[in-house]
């Protein structure tokens, strides 16, 4: 093979060296932290209550002691013990424009700008005034979900069942980043009253567990971008078929030189 022969493959195998490599610095986690082995480190980050807003959708029980359920108050299906999402979303009680819901004998209750334990305190406390004095209330968003798109291995969106979902927890939910995904700058989009609001997350750098954003509401989306390395990639798959044509080609007309006198 001849030096002409020679040059695709050089030139792939420089393209190589310098686009698939990654560093620990771009794939590791939480970065920044002196962790110990027999020594916690503490992280402060007191995980907020979400209040709820308009267009919410609420899920609310209501028990009471002996045989008695005062089921017209509720609108939760019967005859099942396993409920589905879409049943609790169907059956529950949506947060008007104005910030109310209504329920069967209590009524209008305004529930905007409350957190679920004082949305339930409140239902408690207006049930004690009429006949439901030993009523038990269990008040769930249903309408919590988040979407996770881009370099992760589930994109999809998500119900969440607990509060405090974090945006690591998502991730995890998602089936983790993907080998390319560009984790220091994964952008959290939140609806902000009529707006949206963009920030950029950084997983590799710990102090993202003291971030406001590192726990997630409802209806946020993540949004994974690629490194720059995965292009790059793409790229050089092409060149690489680029460069097995060429270097037939050229060792054939190199072979066809030498034997033709």
């Amino acid at each position: 093979m001849n030096r002409i022969a020679i040059l695709p493959i050089f030139y792939l195998l420089c393209l190589l060296l310098t686009t698939s490599c990654l560093s620990n610095r771009e794939t590791v986690l939480l970065q920044g932290r002196n962790l110990k082995a027999n020594e916690a480190v503490m992280v402060e980050n007191k995980a907020p209550y979400y209040r709820l807003k308009t267009n919410d959708i609420i899920s609310i029980k209501i028990r009471t002691r002996g045989t008695t359920s005062p089921q017209h108050l509720t609108l939760e299906p019967e005859g099942s013990m396993f409920i589905s999402q879409e049943s609790l979303f169907l059956n529950g009680f949506a947060v008007s424009d104005s910030g109310f819901i209504t329920m069967p004998t209590l009524g209008k209750i305004r529930v905007a700008g409350l957190t679920i334990p004082q949305v339930q305190q409140r239902i408690q406390t207006l049930l004690g005034s009429n006949q439901y004095k030993n009523a038990s209330v269990f008040v769930t968003l249903v309408s919590f979900k988040v979407s996770i798109l881009g370099e992760v291995n589930l994109p999809g969106q998500y119900p969440v069942y607990d509060y405090n979902l974090t945006s690591l927890e998502a991730i995890a939910r998602a089936g983790d980043f993907k080998d390319f995904a560009n984790r220091q700058q994964v952008q959290l989009i939140r609806r902000k009253n009529n707006s949206q609001e963009v920030v950029l997350l950084d997983f590799t750098d710990a102090n993202l567990m003291e971030s406001p954003y590192y726990y997630l509401q409802p209806n946020d989306i993540l949004y994974v971008p690629n490194l720059e390395k995965k292009n790059k990639r793409s790229n050089l798959e092409t060149l690489t078929v680029a460069s097995i044509i060429l270097t037939a080609i050229t060792t054939g007309v190199s072979i066809y030189a030498i034997f033709t006198p």
